[in-house]
């Protein structure tokens, strides 16, 4: 699944799988997401939660 799936899917206010969030930490881990990926992703979950 793509990052941006994945940001976009938390904005609407669905929550992730296990995977999802696996896949979107080892992103960040390997540095395979941008910054402003991250920072999408954290404005996201702030919002909704």
């Amino acid at each position: 699944m793509l990052a941006q799936e994945i940001i976009r899917r938390k904005r609407d206010g669905n929550a992730l799988s296990a995977e999802e969030i696996a896949g979107f930490v080892r992103a960040l881990s390997d540095e395979t997401l941008s910054e402003a990926q991250a920072a999408a992703f954290a404005m996201a979950v702030f919002f909704v939660a």
